[in-house]
């Protein structure tokens, strides 16, 4: 299993190649970054990218506006510096700092040098697609309320037999039931039915985030909180 060329993370047992551009990569966007490199003036490798990223703060006497923009096609931190130093070389951006974990890249920017809407045609490129945030659509909002849902009802059923079977037993007081038996064990398992929806299901975005801050060597409070989870 050969690393990556451009990051040198596994490339796994299906490495992303192109005829045109020399190696194998972990994923698309170290493909894509390699791919534009080729083609990019004045950039030969990784350390060029590394060096051509601006800063992640803007200066102190920096007196502009900042927006967050959601980015589709991260997929490590090679994809989070080359949108770095894509943005650092617009006119008008101070500052940037990308975050593959959350698919999305700060930017603070002169709003007299370049319109709030420009930025995201500027930053899709290389095969990554930039887009306001501010205003989710109605898609979004659908999304987040079918996790609280579908959290909120297996949470409860999880709870029901926790509130009349177990938690009585905390207290010194006999159960219901046998929990000794077959019907212990049918509870116990519908009790780790439910509980497993709503940690996979409901917690699917920060077990991502555990997951995504692993294979970048960079712990986050999402991998914390996946732990304890877990």
């Amino acid at each position: 299993m050969p690393p990556c060329t451009l990051c040198d993370l596994p490339t796994g047992d299906d490495p992303h190649t192109d005829p045109d551009v020399d190696g194998e990569f972990c994923c698309q966007g170290c493909l894509a970054v390699a791919r534009s490199l080729g083609d990019a003036e004045g950039v030969d490798g990784l350390s060029d990218v590394e060096e051509r990223r601006p800063d992640a703060e803007p200066a102190d006497d920096f007196d502009g506006e900042t927006t967050f923009l959601h980015v589709d096609g991260m997929h490590c931190a090679t994809c989070e510096s080359f949108l770095e130093m894509t943005a650092g070389e617009q006119s008008g951006i101070a500052a940037a700092e990308a975050s593959y974990a959350t698919d999305t890249i700060r930017v603070d920017y002169d709003p007299d040098a370049v319109d709030a809407d420009e930025l995201p045609e500027r930053l899709s490129v290389a095969g990554y697609s930039a887009s306001h945030r501010a205003d989710p659509d109605a898609k979004d909002d659908d999304a987040v309320v079918r996790f609280l849902i579908g959290g909120g009802f297996f949470g409860m059923m999880a709870m029901l037999w926790y509130v009349v079977f177990l938690y009585p037993t905390y207290f010194g007081h006999d159960p219901f039931l046998d929990l000794g038996g077959v019907t212990g064990l049918y509870l116990f398992t519908q009790v780790w039915v439910f509980a497993s929806i709503v940690l996979f299901y409901t917690g699917y975005p920060i077990l991502r985030g555990a997951y995504v801050s692993l294979r970048a060597r960079q712990p986050n409070m999402d991998l914390l909180v996946s732990l304890a989870a877990v």
